[in-house]
């Protein structure tokens, strides 16, 4: 080979200078009309000063320093973000919280629950008066009135009767044998001999004889002979010879009794007690039986949150749509 002259090796360089400050202003023209979001692969460095640089894709600028040819920038809808080939929208929405209740039962975003407490009872009575839960009533009646005979006799209801009895009055009034004369009983017997015990002191022997065999003739006075009749001078029944009497006052109030209750006086106070009738009430809550029940509503907790679609961040659902990218 023959050797190049000076001046035509200057030339040379010259020329080879100046395509090569062409080729870098072509590439970085190039690269500014392309999507600074592109990506490029890189490809090995070529050496010489002829040739040219191919991208294999549009994917990545990293690697050695070359010229893309043939790509077209890329662009995304507005409010999508390009990546790579893609454009990508993230839509913010609420998400669903979940509820939980530490006691109660769930209701939407409440905790329901309830609680029971026995209600205010107060008691009424038909009649008498209220004593805890019973209905006391009292009554007052006569007590019974015991007697007595403070000065004897017997009892009969109110009245007293005082019996007694002495003798009656005998006034001579026949005889039983004999003739009554004079209040005497004058008796006339034959007989051979009279006992003078009979009627001591009151023998008189008669004058003359009694018939042949009858023996003496005797004339008695016998008190034993006579006939009484009795009466009752002081009053009273004659019974034989006995006068009863019988007299009667009002009797003593002795004391009083009661069958039931307890005495007062000439009372008898009687206590009954009975069921009283109970009224349930309730200051707060609803009455049920003799129970008042609340009803109470508190605000649940949020244990968490889901997304039917997206992904969960904090309180919100992320929702990404991806679409390719436009090029021009």
């Amino acid at each position: 080979m023959l050797p190049i002259p000076l001046p035509a090796r200057k030339s040379l360089l010259s020329r080879a200078l100046k395509t090569t400050i062409l080729l870098a202003v072509a590439w970085i023209t190039s690269f500014a009309a392309v999507s600074q979001a592109q990506t490029w692969n890189a490809v090995p460095t070529k050496t010489g000063t002829t040739g040219t640089w191919q991208a294999l894709s549009c994917a990545s600028t990293s690697g050695s320093t070359w010229q893309a040819i043939g790509c077209a920038s890329a662009t995304c809808p507005t409010g999508y973000t390009l990546s790579g080939s893609s454009c990508s929208l993230t839509n913010t929405v609420a998400a669903t919280p979940n509820y939980a209740c530490a006691s109660g039962t769930l209701s939407g975003s409440n905790c329901l629950s309830s609680s029971t407490a026995a209600a205010t009872v107060t008691y009424t009575c038909v009649s008498g008066t209220v004593s805890g839960s019973n209905c006391v009533a009292t009554a007052t009646l006569p007590a019974s009135t015991n007697y007595s005979c403070p000065s004897g006799g017997s009892l009969s209801g109110t009245t007293c009767t005082v019996s007694g009895s002495y003798g009656a009055a005998a006034t001579p009034a026949g005889c039983t044998s004999g003739q009554f004369t004079g209040s005497k009983c004058v008796v006339q017997m034959c007989a051979v001999s009279f006992n003078s015990n009979l009627c001591p002191g009151q023998i008189n022997i008669g004058s003359g004889m009694c018939p042949a065999g009858g023996g003496q003739r005797y004339q008695i006075t016998c008190p034993s002979y006579l006939a009484y009749g009795y009466s009752c001078p002081s009053g009273g029944s004659l019974s034989g010879s006995t006068c009863y009497t019988s007299s009667t006052y009002t009797a003593s109030i002795s004391s009083y009794s009661c069958t039931a209750g307890i005495l007062s006086g000439s009372s008898c106070i009687t206590t009954s007690t009975a069921p009283a009738s109970p009224a349930y009430s309730c200051s707060s809550g609803a009455l049920s039986g003799s129970n008042c029940i609340t009803n109470q509503t508190t605000t649940a907790t949020i244990s968490g949150y889901y997304c039917s679609s997206g992904v969960v961040s904090g309180s919100n659902c992320l929702i990404t749509t991806t679409i390719p990218a436009s090029q021009n």
